[in-house]
Parts: C-alpha cells; sequence; structure tokens
C-alpha cells in the first residue's frame, strides 16, 4: 500500500474514532442524567454570546453548598471549554417568540449527578449534531480520495482550480454577512459596563510579526446590564476578528488601553441585548472575507479557463 494512501486510512480512522466517540459518549451521559440525575432550582446569574456560542451561568445549592453551572447539557465534558460547547441550536436557549429560554436572574431547573453535584445541565437532551453538518461531508471525501486516489491524481488540473473557486464562493458568501452585521451595529445603543478581564493571549499559527509562527491577541470579559438582567461577554468587537494576529506589543497597548476604563462603553443589540462588544469593526475589517475571497476566485477561475481552452 502507499504511504500517502496508508496516511489517509489513518487520519480517517483517527476523524471518524472521535465523532463516534463524542456521539457515544454524549448519549451515554443524557441517559445517566435521565435515569439517576436529580432536580433542584437554580437561579441565572449571567448570559451572552460570544460570536455565536452562547455561554450561561447558574447557581444552585446542594445540601447548603453554593455550586456553579455553566452547561447547557449533560454531553462530554471535554466539549464544553467555555461551558456551552459550539453547536447549539438557538431553540436550547431562545422560545420561537426569540426571548431567552434562561434570562438571567430567573429560577431555572437545574439537574445534577448526586454522586458529582457540579456536574450539572439545564436541559436534559443531546447536543446538536449541526457540527456533523461539515466533519461528515469532510469524511466522505477523504474516503472517496483514499478509494479513487488514481482518478483524483489524473484529474488535479481540474480539481484544485475548482477547489480554489468553491473556496472563493464560500468566502465570499461568508463576507456578505460581515457586511451585513457591520451595518446593523452602526445603530446599536449602548450602556455603560464593568470589565472583567483584558489581558495578552499567545496563539499559535497566526502571523504575527514576532518571528515565528505565532501572534498575540486580546481577551476580554466583561458585564453589563440591560432591563435589569445582567449579561457577560468576551466580544471585543462586533466581527471576529480574532484571527488576525498583532505582535504582543500592539497588542499590550490595546490591553492598557482597555484598563484604563473599568466601566467601558458596551453596545449591544436592542432586540437580544445579551449580544454586547466593546469596539466597532472598521469598513475594511469588516470587508476581510470579501478581500481574501478574490485571488481564490480570480485564480481558481483563470486556471479553469486556460484548461478548458487548453484541452480544446
Amino acid at each position: 500500500m502507499e504511504p500517502f494512501k496508508i496516511f489517509l486510512l489513518i487520519f480517517i480512522c483517527f476523524i471518524s474514532g472521535i465523532v463516534l466517540w463524542t456521539m457515544v459518549s454524549s448519549f451515554l451521559r443524557v441517559r445517566q442524567s435521565l435515569s439517576s440525575w436529580l432536580q433542584t432550582t437554580g437561579r441565572v446569574t449571567s448570559f451572552g454570546i460570544n460570536y455565536g456560542t452562547p455561554s450561561i451561568s447558574y447557581d444552585y445549592d446542594i445540601q447548603g453548598k453554593t455550586f456553579t453551572g455553566t452547561k447547557f447539557t449533560p454531553g462530554p465534558m471535554v466539549t464544553y471549554p467555555n461551558g456551552s460547547g459550539t453547536s447549539f441550536p438557538k431553540s436550547f436557549y431562545l422560545h420561537e417568540s426569540g426571548q431567552l429560554r434562561f434570562p438571567p436572574g430567573s429560577s431555572v431547573e437545574v439537574f445534577y449527578d448526586p454522586e458529582n453535584p457540579g456536574d450539572s445541565a439545564l436541559v436534559r437532551q443531546m447536543p446538536s449534531g449541526k457540527g456533523l453538518l461539515i466533519v461528515v461531508p469532510v469524511i466522505a471525501f477523504f474516503v472517496a480520495l483514499y478509494l479513487y486516489l488514481g482518478w483524483f491524481t489524473a484529474h488535479l488540473k481540474v480539481l484544485i482550480p475548482s477547489g480554489a473557486v468553491i473556496a472563493g464562493l464560500v468566502a465570499f458568501n461568508y463576507g456578505f454577512t460581515w457586511m451585513r452585521r457591520h451595518w446593523q451595529t452602526r445603530s446599536f445603543p449602548s450602556v455603560k459596563g464593568r470589565l472583567l478581564q483584558a489581558e495578552v493571549v499567545y496563539s499559535a499559527g497566526g502571523g504575527g510579526s514576532s518571528g515565528n509562527s505565532g501572534g498575540y491577541t486580546v481577551s476580554v470579559e466583561f458585564e453589563y446590564e440591560v432591563n435589569g438582567c445582567l449579561y457577560r461577554s468576551q466580544q471585543l468587537r462586533d466581527l471576529p476578528l480574532t484571527i488576525l494576529k498583532s505582535s504582543r506589543q500592539v497588542v499590550e497597548q490595546q490591553v492598557e488601553k482597555l484598563r484604563s476604563d473599568p466601566t467601558p462603553e458596551i453596545f449591544y443589540d436592542p432586540t437580544a441585548p445579551w449580544d454586547g462588544f466593546l469596539l466597532r469593526t472598521n469598513l475594511l475589517g469588516s470587508l476581510t472575507p470579501i478581500l481574501l475571497s478574490i485571488p481564490f476566485l480570480g485564480l481558481g477561475a483563470l486556471f479553469l479557463i486556460r484548461n478548458f481552452y487548453g484541452s480544446h
């Protein structure tokens, strides 16, 4: 067997194993919570959205001791680095009317493991399988690549530019969502909040200017109150520009500026006040995905046209 095909087989097994383990462990956790977990009343202390990912915090008392929960479902602990996971549908935290199911300050039913009271959840359901919409096609592609490697190799001249065009179209479409968000946030109201954290975070694999493959970004956390409800967020800007890295010196200056105002102005969506952020992105920043799509679309289309006329 060719070394490349061996690598593909190992990769497919590895990714498939992770997906299978996540689904099975989620099912077992939900089944355990339905059969043996107890129920008590708690109180939601804060709620927020961090670039599409909901985060929640709630307190509950067990035998005179107060615990803090941050999970919506019992799913695998490793899938909740920030307490919520990333593939939850809005139905987990919103009613059909668009109102929060668990607004800050409200009483909620909390389900907890009697053998480990700190392990709790608000909903005893399977986490959303929305992430599989991305994972399954990726696995299917690599399986096809493994089975028909010869065909892929023979058609590289068409497949590579076609892939570039598809990637460009995806980025271009994503750019329109950024532009829509950019113009919507121009009219968002603001309220005074409280800065909880502002620090420099190093991230490997970014551009950076420190001479290596990593870079630095700003990590923030703040809270604010709207109509008597307390919300907490980690959104520095209205758009997720955290993929853009900077030098440590530049980021340290940004952090010092943020720390100089412990009660900053927080912009929020009046129709969804849990969607709050500190800074508005400029027009050039909102155009980033569209600008990045242009080379993919241009080069991909150029090589496709060249291959078409070359074959005729």
